[in-house]
């Protein structure tokens, strides 16, 4: 793959299988989303070749949810925005409610989907004036309606509440037993739900390892494969109440 002018990505062999559910695991930069990309059609090689089953309509089957398809939405809201002409000086562009609706959905479903993500409350506001959270459960309730063939989830867990995480852990594990074959890109290894059955480790353009997700992750524990653990955020340990100070200045001052 050529970025910036560069050759990137080098004796790269990989392919994801019917029933399998893959996790893309790596520092950032170490090229998961290029990867990604290069699968679903979204990025083109310059060198080698990349098969995607005939039965599989990239601009029609393949759902993707990131921090840029957030972007592009709320960019797209803001250029179009029309508030100095509105009373109210407030156009909240999409709304999470337009978002999710469809022709070809029924209502039931919708509605099913915003009761399991509880989004209610967020229906009439614009995508623009949603938190992190609230935009995530929005394109994944947006994304389980659809049904697509493939689902890219770029970092989903990345910037969210906790109340949001476990909101958004449900839905994944609806999303991972259902027939969508999943590409989740995470820089964490607690990040990697329970219904992930396969892990593909990069590092710098490479592959490092690729395999099975019990072996892969053991593999990683027990520092027996190429990738640098280091680089992969390790969970944080248990807080220790006697080293928090009980006084009154501030715990952190910057």
């Amino acid at each position: 793959l050529r970025l910036g002018g560069h050759l990137f990505f080098r004796g790269i062999d990989w392919e994801a299988c019917e029933g399998e559910q893959w996790a893309l695991l790596g520092a950032n930069g170490a090229g998961k989303t290029a990867l990604a990309g290069l699968a679903t059609g979204r990025l083109h090689p310059a060198g080698g070749r990349v098969w995607l089953s005939p039965q599989i309509n990239p601009a029609r089957d393949i759902g993707h949810i990131s921090f840029e398809v957030e972007q592009q939405i709320c960019e797209a809201d803001a250029r179009h925005d029309i508030s100095e002409f509105l009373d109210n000086a407030v156009d909240q562009g999409t709304t999470a409610g337009a978002l999710l609706e469809s022709p070809r959905i029924a209502r039931e479903a919708v509605a099913e989907a915003v009761r399991a993500l509880n989004l209610e409350h967020l229906l009439g506001r614009g995508l623009r004036f949603l938190s992190s959270g609230e935009r995530r459960r929005t394109l994944l309730g947006r994304l389980l309606l659809q049904c697509p063939a493939v689902a890219v989830l770029d970092a989903p867990f990345e910037g969210i509440d906790a109340h949001s995480r476990q909101l958004v852990d449900a839905m994944l594990a609806i999303l991972l037993a259902g027939p969508t074959r999943v590409l989740l890109l995470t820089r964490r290894i607690e990040d990697i739900p329970p219904g992930i059955t396969h892990v593909l480790v990069m590092e710098q353009g490479r592959i490092v390892a690729s395999g099975p997700r019990d072996e892969v992750l053991r593999d990683l524990a027990t520092g027996t494969t190429a990738a640098s653990t280091a680089e992969l955020l390790p969970p944080l340990p248990d807080a220790d109440a006697d080293l928090i100070d009980s006084g009154d200045g501030p715990l952190i001052e910057a």
